[in-house]
């Protein structure tokens, strides 16, 4: 994962805000592109299911809420995976080719 985000894997702290950014760069992408995807804002979007999944404040996006829902920042990482994995099912794009 180093060579995409920058970071040993011994930073999740760095990955988790590096891929922050990177969804949002390529949120951005997407809309200046006009490219289709499930969703137009990802990042707005998790987070809507993370606050009915947790409650509370998604203000400071979706990574953080995870962060600060779970006991450290390697348990934050496998734990976005699940809830993206979870997210994108819940989309319809499991069954995507």
């Amino acid at each position: 994962m180093e060579q995409y985000l920058g970071c040993a894997d011994d930073q999740r702290d760095k990955q988790l805000n590096n891929l922050q950014f990177i969804i949002y760069g390529y949120t951005v992408a997407l809309k200046q592109h006009q490219l289709g995807e499930p969703t137009e804002d990802f990042l707005s979007d998790f987070a809507h299911s993370l606050r009915k999944k947790f409650g509370g404040s998604m203000s400071t996006g979706p990574i953080a809420a995870i962060r600060r829902e779970s006991k450290n920042d390697e348990v934050a990482w496998s734990r976005f995976w699940i809830l993206v994995w979870e997210f994108s099912k819940s989309l319809g794009m499991d069954k995507q080719a």
